[in-house]
């Protein structure tokens, strides 16, 4: 779930694969990240937090021992009409 947004970065909600718990985690955001719902390549993420996201990501470890994450893409899925 995205958490919020700032103009260089997002913090997303993660699901942790083995305890079943949440994470937030800090994603860089690039020039060149990609933002689309469905296949629509969106301009901007306005009105999207709070929405479910996939996010994939480039990583490399910093001098701390950590990780960054840099966004490559952040793909969102409409609702489905009932």
């Amino acid at each position: 779930t995205l958490m919020q947004e700032a103009p260089d970065a997002i913090v997303v909600e993660a699901l942790d694969a083995g305890g079943g718990g949440t994470t937030r985690v800090r994603v860089l955001l690039q020039p060149d990240t990609r933002f689309r719902i469905d296949k629509e390549r969106l301009a901007s993420l306005d009105g999207m937090v709070g929405q479910r996201a996939i996010v994939s990501v480039d990583w490399e470890d910093d001098d701390r021992g950590g990780q960054v994450l840099k966004a490559t893409e952040v793909r969102f899925t409409r609702a489905k009409k009932k």
